[in-house]
């Protein structure tokens, strides 16, 4: 349930993707609104939470940091 006005339901990302790749392509999660979104801007566009742009836990940050080191 979203407490916010659900102005996120559009910006939410419809189709499967795999969690390992969901930010390399540009996917942020609200914790207010507990869902993966589309959004150029780091506030949620409803509840105005910064959205999180990188993983939760240290073994999935690890993995990203390795691949932006390897590609840079």
């Amino acid at each position: 349930m979203c407490p916010c006005a659900n102005i996120c339901e559009r910006y939410k990302v419809t189709t499967k993707t795999p969690n390992n790749i969901r930010y390399k392509i540009g996917q942020k999660w609200c914790g207010n609104c507990s869902l993966f979104m589309y959004y150029d801007e780091i506030k949620c566009p409803c509840c105005k939470a910064t959205l999180r742009i990188t993983p939760k836990t240290r073994k999935s940050r690890s993995k990203r940091q390795e691949s932006f080191v390897t590609a840079h």
